[in-house]
């Protein structure tokens, strides 16, 4: 907060400075503010430290004031509420801590044509008219660097940047074209509600921690290079949403991540990233209605997965996760038929582990045949509500609180042979030999089962009927109906 009004009231003084009007006075030649370099005392100015225009601030005011004042030691420019001022020209500049352009009503022109670096941020927003930014021998930006809400904005020379710590472009209508091809490593790139952007190219671009692309509304394709490679220190997430044109996402080589949401792309058919290892956070797959094809082939670990809303979606590819430290979510999947995770052995953490699958309406086939642990310690739930279920494996499962199965059809194979230990299970629409097995199973464990809730929908042998009566003298509540 200090920091933040200190440079509030150096902007303002320098403001003060630089607003022209009638009243400006004249250099004099007093021997005290005379003119540079003739008065014994200023000699050659490296410049001032900040440089500020603002109010009725013309082009050739402005031009005088930068060939006067600006030099090395000047790090901070503020371009803020000028009305008069169409061309920004810093070409001596060639390093700065701080770039601030916002709120100019006639500004079509930015040029730092020999500017290098940016040590802490560039915002150049809300300048209704700019049509070109021209930073083309910019290399690095360590701090923030933001263009955004530029609506007449058309071009944008960032050719020679290699590094830079953020950056986000969003909200400037008319820009067609991203062009960033040198880019070699980024921390966060944030591309947004650019409604008519058709192209986005950054060939060289090696390192990224975290990107986002939403609302991007005439793109086809994202893709990122094949040599591209992801910060192990430093996980973001990856996120791509609302791209009303998106029909592919190239994400070759990507083998680890933090969180991953894909969600609102209404035109996305296949989502393949099958180098991805590991994602240390959440997978979230929602809302793209003619995506088919979902693949992440080698990952082995994440934090958890939910796939939700996505109506076309047939095939889902998770045939090496071995681990999810909290939930997995599969809802509302309309064309969805089988589930197989044959290497999935956790679910959850210390605290809980939990399974929800609802609403997949032809859901027929789930398979889980290697998990054993749901959870750890305390609560870990198995919900799955699926009409046309025929069959599930949780062949290895020997511990869950509570285990919820609901389906309209007779259940005809449902592996759970490893039960032993839980508070309550309730299965509906089994088929008889699996009634007979599960109970038969139950009456067996020892220690002897007692204080377990037990509900079952189907018909039970006798020697079943007979077996869970002996549970219910054990303590336990059974009901059991056709």
């Amino acid at each position: 907060m200090k920091n933040t009004f200190i440079r509030f009231l150096l902007a303002t003084l320098a403001i003060t400075i630089f607003s022209c009007s009638p009243e400006d006075g004249e250099d004099g030649t007093n021997g005290i503010d005379g003119i540079d370099g003739t008065n014994g005392a200023d000699g050659t100015s490296n410049g001032l430290g900040i440089i500020a225009f603002s109010a009725d601030v013309t082009n050739e005011e402005a031009a005088s004031i930068i060939a006067e004042n600006a030099g090395k030691n000047t790090h901070t420019i503020i371009v803020t509420n000028t009305t008069n001022l169409t061309t920004l020209d810093v070409s001596s500049i060639s390093n700065l801590v701080i770039l601030n352009v916002f709120n100019n009503e006639k500004l079509q022109s930015i040029s730092l044509s020999n500017l290098k670096s940016i040590i802490e941020s560039a915002t150049i927003n809300s300048n209704p008219v700019l049509e070109n930014i021209n930073f083309e021998n910019l290399k690095t930006s360590l701090g923030n660097f933001s263009i955004s809400n530029n609506n007449m904005l058309n071009t944008i020379n960032l050719n020679n940047i290699i590094d830079a710590q953020r950056i986000s472009i969003s909200n400037n209508m008319a820009l067609e074209n991203i062009d960033l091809p040198l880019l070699s490593k980024v921390g966060l790139l944030t591309i947004s509600n650019q409604e008519n952007l058709t192209n986005l190219t950054f060939p060289n671009l090696m390192e990224i921690s975290s990107f986002s692309f939403s609302n991007n509304d005439m793109i086809e394709e994202f893709s990122l290079p094949e040599s591209i490679t992801t910060d192990p220190e430093n996980l973001g997430s990856f996120s791509i949403n609302g791209n009303q044109a998106l029909k592919t996402i190239v994400l070759t080589n990507i083998s680890n991540a933090g969180r991953i949401s894909i969600g609102s792309n209404p035109n996305l058919t296949s989502l393949i990233l099958d180098d991805l290892v590991s994602a240390n956070s959440s997978i979230r797959i929602t809302s793209n209605i003619l995506l088919n094809t979902v693949s992440f082939a080698s990952l082995q670990n994440t934090l958890s997965i939910d796939i939700s809303r996505n109506e076309a979606l047939a095939s889902i590819n998770f045939d090496a996760l071995q681990q999810v430290n909290s939930t997995i979510s599969i809802i509302d999947n309309a064309a969805l038929q089988a589930l197989s995770f044959p290497l999935l052995t956790l679910v959850g953490d210390e605290f809980r582990g939990r399974i929800t699958m609802r609403d997949n309406d032809l859901l027929n086939t789930i398979s889980f045949p290697n998990l054993e642990t749901l959870g750890q310690i305390s609560s870990s739930s198995i919900d799955i509500r699926a009409n046309t279920l025929e069959s599930i494996d949780l062949n290895k499962l020997a511990v869950v609180t509570d285990f919820r199965l609901f389906s309209t059809t007779t259940l005809t194979t449902a592996n759970l042979s490893s039960i032993q230990d839980f508070d309550s299970i309730s299965l509906s629409r089994l088929a008889s030999t699996e009634i007979d097995g599960l109970i038969t199973r139950l009456v067996n464990i020892t220690p002897l089962l007692t204080g377990k809730r037990i509900s079952l929908r189907g018909t039970a042998s006798s020697q079943a009927i007979t077996d869970i009566e002996t549970l219910r003298t054990n303590g336990n509540t059974i009901s059991i109906r056709d």
